[in-house]
């Protein structure tokens, strides 16, 4: 099988993490939402302005392969070669993908059956996102 890539784009900055829930009151909120929400914002408005360019007007359909690069800096007092700490990388999967959700890529993250995705040391903070269709 063959993929079919649909969508690429970064975004800059440092990836936060979408965790646990604190009730405030009467509703549920982010614990981290003073810098989630900005996070998810700029996802959101990356994913919607690489829509535009590739075309695309309205949420991709069927089962879809997410895959994600997250980079992040190396701390200059961190000898490890591979950042295998906080932030986890399920909670910086839950962000991006509903952050895709609110641009409209899809119209749930269920349609994900593949999300091959990494967290890097580099010199630019940010995710690199490609977005496959699978063809048979």
């Amino acid at each position: 099988m063959t993929r079919e890539l649909l969508l690429s784009f970064r975004v800059d900055g440092v990836p936060v993490p979408q965790g646990s829930k604190t009730v405030f009151n009467g509703r549920a909120v982010d614990a981290n939402a003073k810098k989630l929400r900005p996070w998810r914002r700029k996802v959101t408005a990356s994913a919607r302005a690489a829509m535009i360019a590739a075309g695309i007007s309205q949420p991709l359909d069927g089962p879809l392969i997410l895959a994600q690069l997250f980079e992040f800096e190396r701390p200059k007092s961190v000898k490890r070669a591979h950042p295998s700490v906080k932030p986890d990388g399920d909670k910086l999967l839950r962000a991006l993908c509903d952050a895709l959700t609110d641009a409209g890529v899809w119209r749930d993250d269920a349609q994900m059956v593949q999300w091959p995705g990494r967290k890097v040391y580099g010199p630019n903070p940010g995710v690199q996102v490609s977005v496959y269709r699978e063809k048979e």
